[in-house]
């Protein structure tokens, strides 16, 4: 017992004893495993960036669990850049973050919404920044990507 009259195994208010979570079984109905498969299946090697991608979707995982706890420190950044040659799974890679992100319910749907720099210029000098405006604004709750970018010059 400690002073308060509680257990000794109780920290920052959760009893260890009552308040568990079982991170397989979190896992297992996220089905975000399935979708590391398909990454595995659809690209060959690449192994340091499927263990970042896994490193991601565990800490995922993890905040997830915590929200169910009451332990929620705020929503991690999860703003991301795939840069390479064309041809090198970019896409790929952005779509199965987006159904992680979805699975693990950071997002409402698993939808990549693909954009390109001739989205985010406008007519006249100057605008560009209301037309990035109302694509943030209409697609703020979903997976946006942002596609050639480099054709797009400031």
């Amino acid at each position: 017992m400690n002073q308060a009259g509680g257990s000794a195994q109780q920290t920052d208010g959760l009893d260890a004893a009552s308040e568990r979570i079982d991170l397989r079984a979190l896992l297992a109905s996220s089905q975000v495993n399935d979708v590391l498969d398909e990454l595995d299946r659809e690209l060959i090697g690449l192994k340091p960036l499927k263990a970042r991608v896994r490193d991601i979707a565990s800490l995922l995982l993890i905040e997830r669990a915590r929200a169910q706890l009451g332990l929620v420190a705020g929503s991690p950044s999860l703003h991301m850049s795939f840069t390479g040659n064309p041809g090198t799974g970019k896409t790929t890679v952005a779509k199965k973050m987006g159904s992680i992100f979805h699975s693990l319910g950071f997002l409402p749907s698993d939808e990549v919404v693909q954009k390109d720099a001739s989205d985010l210029i406008a007519q006249y000098e100057g605008e560009e920044a209301k037309a990035i405006a109302g694509v943030r604004a209409k697609y703020f709750d979903d997976f946006a990507m942002t596609k050639e970018l480099h054709f797009f010059t400031l």
